[in-house]
């Protein structure tokens, strides 16, 4: 017979779900582990997860709409907890530039990306990790696309035009090879599509439309495979970082002759099935910016908030 209670225990599993606002975020970033290095005063940690899921995050970051936030389960109680603003003070006071531990074997074959703004940014960093050679076009003499119009605004999000300069010398890191002042009409996109394995397209806008899927970002039943707002991802930005990263999983399985669907339904934004209880959750009152240009604190200001400052 088996012991009294022993089915409620099982219930107390989470199962491995995620935290609402992880599920939401469209790289999935988590969150939970992220707040809790804030908690600890541990910048650098916090910085590190975000690395693990955001390409150039010392950028990205800065910009990033966090809609995650509307998924916060502390929306019903008070008020959901500011992650962008916390995904800012992680690159502030923890960043540490991007260095590849090793470098892998280029023979998993040859990918083109066309166009060097978020998506294109976003894939042309996963698919150097993944172990393809890339080649990157891009038509102007700078990398970054619209985040050069995003800088200066100050207290919106803080990207200022050396985050972007910083944050792009990780291509270097990257062993990716840039051809700058190159642009790419149908005709170049068709040479490409020959010369290499896969071809990515994250140019902002293009000739003419075409069908993307939504789940593989393939390009009808061609090695072609789009991002960005190409893909619907017209405004925000991690939705752009999310389309590149998800079209270099395509791009790997396509090569690899695998299947480019199965195992996918996660892949994007989606609904937990975690539920958190805030019977006994006391409510908070939300923090408020601070008053100093741009909102951001000195090193020694924010050691001392945190109590770690020299006595």
């Amino acid at each position: 017979m088996l012991e009294k209670g022993i089915f409620d225990e099982y219930e107390k599993c989470l199962q491995d779900e995620p935290a609402a606002c992880t599920a939401r975020c469209p790289i999935h970033i988590d969150i939970a582990e992220f707040c809790a290095c804030i908690a600890g005063g541990d910048f650098a940690a916090a910085y590190a997860v975000l690395q693990k899921r955001m390409p150039f995050a010392g950028m990205f970051c800065l910009v990033c709409d966090a809609p995650c936030k509307q998924a916060c389960v502390r929306g019903v109680l008070d008020a959901p907890v500011s992650i962008g603003e916390l995904e800012r003070a992680a690159v502030r006071y923890g960043r540490v530039p991007f260095r590849k531990k090793f470098k892998k074997s280029k023979g998993k074959g040859r990918v083109a990306v066309v166009g060097g703004g978020v998506s294109g940014l976003a894939a042309a960093y996963d698919l150097d990790r993944r172990g393809f050679a890339v080649t990157l076009f891009e038509k102007d003499r700078r990398l970054g696309g619209r985040l050069w119009e995003l800088t200066g605004n100050g207290l919106e999000n803080g990207l200022e035009a050396e985050d972007i300069e910083q944050e792009l010398q990780a291509v270097d890191e990257l062993s990716v090879e840039v051809h700058y002042g190159q642009f790419v009409d149908a005709k170049m996109l068709r040479r490409l599509q020959d010369e290499y394995d896969a071809v990515f397209l994250g140019a902002g806008v293009w000739e003419q439309p075409f069908p993307v899927d939504p789940v593989t970002f393939r390009v009808g039943s061609e090695n072609l495979f789009a991002g960005g707002s190409l893909a619907g991802a017209h405004e925000s930005l991690i939705e752009a970082v999310s389309s590149g990263k998800r079209a270099a999983v395509t791009m790997e399985r396509f090569i690899k002759k695998v299947s480019l669907t199965a195992e996918r339904e996660r892949e994007a934004s989606f609904v937990t099935l975690l539920a958190k209880s805030m019977e006994y959750v006391e409510p908070a009152c939300a923090v408020e910016k601070s008053g100093r240009e741009k909102g951001w604190l000195t090193a020694n200001e924010v050691e001392a908030g945190l109590g770690i400052a020299d006595e």
